[in-house]
């Protein structure tokens, strides 16, 4: 059996060398036409980024890109490249280690497949530009556009919060001077409570871009009323007694400006106080007395308190004694005489009054007179009155009228009486 065997395998040993080289020569020339060598160019293949979350543990944040795209030339037989894809390939960057800055990161490729292999790329490396990440707090700067109506004003404006935090690459963040928010009150005539967006500004107020807002919106609340000038009225209520007199009263001011919902304010045209009680005891005063406010309304400007003032004086008594040949009687008929026939030698006047007038009066500055027009010769009765130089006061006098004798002065002969 082994010798058949051997007869078999080594019989024309050349002859079957020979055949097994032109057969490998053959399949050698039948592939090189059938199924050749060639190469595929595989455009924007995306460079995977590795490790993405070492640049968020170390704060980083990518500034230039995040997406990277590489075109691949890849090569292989025919049919093992007619089957292979972009999918095939990997294109990975490692951004393990890498700090702030620019930094050049190698691009690892690979095939998939053994049989297709890389021979050339657009570029080998990457350059990633990696910045600190920050987060701070910039305030808020409201401003209003437009212009309320007339005699309208904002009495209270609250943000629900007056400062927001904002987070990026520190270059950008730290660009942002204050966030902005606008809002339009042209023809607003009530309180208002909205929500306005807030915009990153810089210093020169251009929106900054490519920023990450902790919030978006702030909620404003405005107080907005109406104003206006009323009357102040005060009832001054004399309970002074018949020894004392109310010189001045008065108060400041005459008009103050209030405000409140227009409907409110609309109704109102004066303000009161508790009516003034002036007694015996206040002499010279000044004190403060609160205004009367209606509901939902209050002073625009200043307290609403009143300065209530003036002055209390004590009723006086002054007497002055006069020689009554020293009253002067005018109005005589011409060519008379009188003589004072009174047995009463002297008038005793007394005034009654406000102690700052009675006291600065003296006795000449009082004129006692009797009007002799319609007195007839003969014995009369002269009423006498008092003259104050142009001033009215409470007087008394001592004795009313005086007993006056008319006589002619031509003659010596007594006139007789008109009509006879």
């Amino acid at each position: 059996m082994a010798d058949f065997f051997k007869d078999k395998i080594f019989h024309n040993t050349s002859l079957k060398v020979f055949s097994l080289v032109f057969a490998l020569v053959f399949w050698i020339y039948v592939m090189d036409q059938e199924n050749p060598v060639v190469a595929k160019t595989f455009r924007n293949v995306k460079v995977e980024l590795l490790n993405m979350s070492s640049v968020e543990k170390n704060e980083l944040l990518i500034m230039n890109n995040e997406e990277f795209f590489v075109d691949v030339t890849v090569e292989g037989r025919r049919d093992e490249v007619f089957k292979f894809n972009s999918s095939d390939l990997s294109l990975t960057a490692n951004l393990i280690g890498y700090k702030s800055g620019i930094n050049t990161i190698k691009i690892n490729s690979d095939s998939s497949d053994s049989d297709v292999k890389i021979i050339n790329q657009s570029m080998n490396e990457i350059k990633i530009e990696f910045e600190n990440y920050v987060e701070r707090s910039k305030p808020i700067k409201l401003e209003y556009t437009g212009s309320l109506p007339e005699n309208y004003k904002i009495t209270s404006s609250e943000l629900a919060f007056n400062a927001s935090y904002v987070s990026g690459a520190s270059s950008k963040v730290n660009s942002v001077a204050a966030f902005a928010a606008s809002y339009n009150i042209a023809g607003l005539k009530g309180s208002v409570s909205d929500d306005i967006t807030i915009i990153p500004i810089d210093d020169d107020g251009k929106t900054v871009q490519g920023v990450t807002l902790d919030k978006k919106y702030v909620t404003l609340n405005l107080r907005i009323v109406k104003e206006k000038e009323v009357d102040v009225l005060v009832e001054f209520i004399d309970q002074t007694t018949e020894d004392y007199h109310v010189k001045t009263t008065d108060y400041y001011p005459k008009r103050v400006k209030i405000q409140g919902k227009d409907t409110l304010v609309d109704s109102v045209n004066d303000l009161t106080l508790e009516p003034i009680e002036i007694g015996d005891d206040l002499e010279v005063f000044s004190f403060d007395r609160d205004l009367i406010l209606p509901p939902d309304i209050s002073i625009a400007e200043g307290t609403g308190t009143i300065n209530i003032f003036g002055e209390v004086e004590p009723i006086i008594r002054k007497e002055f004694v006069y020689i009554i040949d020293n009253i002067t009687i005018m109005n005589l008929r011409d060519e008379t005489e009188t003589e004072i026939i009174d047995e009463t030698p002297e008038i005793t006047l007394q005034m009654t009054g406000p102690k700052s007038s009675i006291e600065t009066i003296d006795k000449d500055n009082v004129v006692l007179l009797i009007d002799g027009s319609d007195f007839e010769l003969g014995e009369n009765s002269g009423e006498i009155s008092v003259k104050f130089n142009d001033k009215s006061y409470a007087y008394e006098l001592s004795q009313k009228t005086i007993q006056i004798l008319l006589k002619s002065t031509t003659n010596n002969t007594t006139l007789e009486p008109e009509g006879n």
